[in-house]
């Protein structure tokens, strides 16, 4: 592991602060570069990147730490430095959405296309953060035989590549959204499409992590945000979807080949 890659004299540059960092540029200009082409106001769609970031963060923090509080209450100093690691990514989801929806209002935009600029943002970014987490030794996994297993500085064992698998996830929902980007059905469709199958995704990896926070037997609270989060997009998709075709029978080779055509 490497918590701190080097230092700059008496300033330390961490490797999950750098990762993350480097994401967040990656995804933002993504988000320009799409936005741009839909004709949303360049200065405007930078502004809006960068208080979705800062909103995602405070609300990632906010849960880290609220999940974490045992860790945090003899030292408070520690909360706001994220940069060491230290983030939940479904706060991030909650704080992005919440900020989206605030500047969705205020700037007569269509919340659902700014949720589509979103995601695959998102996925960008968290892939990087990942690989950060994994240079950090956070969001590490259980003990394993698997011969996947990783050593990790400080704990005992194998340990089953979470970070990795979480930044792969992260990549594959990339690769889906920029499929169906340009047969995207109605706007929000590749957001609801990415909360979906990252939830379903997280949900079976949090089996493998080896630092959950655990609620209900060995369930985890990242897997309830993964059954709440899901079943409510599935269920948006599905309604959507159904309201378009026109039947509750919904096909949806034939809504994204006729959006298509």
């Amino acid at each position: 592991m490497y918590p701190v890659l080097f230092n700059i004299g008496p300033v330390s540059v961490y490797s999950f602060g750098l990762l993350l960092s480097i994401g967040l540029i990656f995804g933002v200009y993504y988000a320009w570069k799409q936005g741009r082409a839909s004709n949303l106001a360049e200065e405007k769609l930078l502004d809006t990147s960068i208080l979705v970031i800062l909103g995602g963060l405070v609300g990632s923090r906010i849960l880290y730490v609220w999940s974490n509080w045992p860790s945090f209450v003899d030292d408070l100093l520690a909360v706001p430095q994220f940069w060491k690691g230290g983030l939940s990514f479904w706060g991030a989801l909650i704080g992005g959405v919440i900020t989206i929806l605030i500047l969705s209002r205020r700037l007569h935009w269509p919340a659902g296309s700014l949720f589509d600029l979103a995601a695959p943002s998102v996925a960008i970014g968290a892939s990087f953060g990942y690989v950060g987490a994994l240079l950090n030794g956070s969001a590490f996994g259980a003990e394993t035989t698997w011969a996947w297993g990783i050593r990790l500085q400080g704990l005992p064992g194998l340990r089953n590549p979470s970070q990795l698998l979480e930044a792969g996830l992260q990549l594959v929902l990339l690769l889906v959204l920029l499929r169906l980007r340009p047969r995207a059905p109605f706007a929000g469709f590749l957001a609801l499409t990415y909360l979906t199958l990252y939830s379903i995704g997280r949900f079976g990896l949090e089996f493998l992590r080896g630092d959950a926070t655990l609620v209900l037997g060995r369930i985890s609270q990242a897997q309830i945000f993964s059954l709440f989060v899901g079943t409510v997009s599935l269920l948006l998709l599905y309604l959507r979807l159904a309201r378009l075709q026109g039947s509750w029978r919904v096909s949806i080779r034939r809504i994204l080949a006729r959006s298509n055509s």
